[in-house]
């Protein structure tokens, strides 16, 4: 009778340790831009880091977890997410109440409302930054940890076919096309002239757009071509050999 229990409090604490650990760890990474580094500098880079970067990349990791939890049907239990859904965002909340206070004039805090309004606003960025951890996921630690379960088969000795890896690479190129493609590209208008704009930087073709890296602009390139190869050369040679082969009711001819 008490074999069940414990093994039940056993598995959620496999799963709540590793989340807690993720949650408390991406708290000290946020704090040491927020506590050492001088926020004003590079346009408030460290902040943003702090406030959106490091608990996206925390959001993303507990979104792993428990898909492999879940997709080994253990049981899980939803209190584990508190760690990241409560304790997280607010110390990091809490280690920008310092840098705020010293920093007053540049947070436009310097009364008691725009304290608060200033502290209202880095929370929604947490929020925002942990909801993008979604993305973050699907297009890169979800087809990375795909590929890395394959690896791991094919070390065991099991049969595993190329094709069973054009799709999370796939997935990680687009996620690196998005990212790169970013970074790259410059002055981009708002709606769908964005789009014409991509496709012209893509083609090389002068447009409105402005190029802050003209490399990551050729690694977004040779990734598109990679992706496109990857979708249209499959299709080709399955197609040729369809053709190659003879209708089944056909027989050859005879002298």
């Amino acid at each position: 009778m008490t074999d069940a229990p414990s093994s039940t409090e056993s598995t959620d604490r496999t799963v709540t340790l590793p989340i807690a650990v993720v949650s408390l760890l991406a708290v000290v990474l946020s704090a040491i831009p927020l506590l050492l580094l001088d926020p004003q500098a590079d346009d408030g880079f460290a902040v943003f880091a702090a406030v959106a970067g490091v608990p996206m990349l925390a959001s993303a990791v507990v979104i792993l977890i428990v898909s492999r939890t879940v997709g080994s049907s253990r049981r899980f239990s939803p209190r584990a997410l508190w760690w990241v859904l409560v304790v997280m965002p607010l110390g990091i909340l809490a280690c920008s109440v310092p840098t705020i206070l010293g920093n007053a004039e540049y947070f436009e805090a310097e009364t008691a409302g725009g304290f608060i309004g200033t502290l209202a606003l880095m929370l929604g960025i947490i929020v925002f930054a942990m909801a993008l951890g979604g993305l973050v996921w699907f297009f890169g630690l979800f087809p990375l940890d795909m590929v890395v379960r394959l690896v791991e088969r094919r070390v065991r000795g099991e049969r595993i076919s190329a094709g069973m890896f054009v799709v999370p690479l796939v997935f990680l190129a687009l996620g690196a096309v998005i990212v790169i493609g970013g970074l790259s590209l410059d002055g981009l208008a708002p709606g769908r002239i964005a789009g014409g704009q991509i496709l012209g930087a893509l083609l090389g073709i002068p447009g409105t757009y402005d190029v802050a890296w003209p490399a990551g602009l050729w690694i977004v390139r040779i990734l598109v071509a990679a992706l496109l190869l990857a979708l249209v050369v499959p299709a080709i040679l399955r197609r040729a050999r369809t053709r190659g082969r003879a209708p089944s009711g056909e027989t050859a001819p005879q002298d």
